[in-house]
C-alpha cells in the first residue's frame, strides 16, 4: 500500500500550485480583451485544476490525520481512566 504523503509535502504542493496560479495571472496582465486572453485563460484553467487536485489530496491527508488523532486521543483517555 502506498504511504500517504505527509501534510508538509501536501501543503508545499498546494503552495506551488497557488504560485503557478498567481504567476499565470500576472502574465495575463489582468485583461481578457487581447488575443492572448484565450491562451492565458487556458493556462489559468490548468493552474486551477492543479490547485483543485492538490486541495483534494490535502483534504484526504487531513482526514487521515484527523482519524488517527481521534484514535490516539481515545486510547489515551482509556489509559488515563485505568
Amino acid at each position: 500500500m502506498k504511504e500517504a504523503p505527509t501534510l508538509d509535502m501536501v501543503l508545499e504542493r498546494l503552495a506551488q500550485a497557488v504560485a503557478r496560479l498567481e504567476s499565470a495571472l500576472a502574465r495575463r496582465g489582468g485583461t481578457a480583451l487581447s488575443a492572448e486572453a484565450g491562451e492565458g485563460s487556458a493556462e489559468l484553467q490548468r493552474a486551477l485544476d492543479d490547485a483543485r487536485a492538490e486541495y483534494a489530496k490535502l483534504s484526504e491527508v487531513t482526514g487521515l490525520v484527523s482519524q488517527r488523532l481521534d484514535r490516539t486521543i481515545n486510547r489515551l483517555k482509556l489509559v488515563l481512566e485505568k
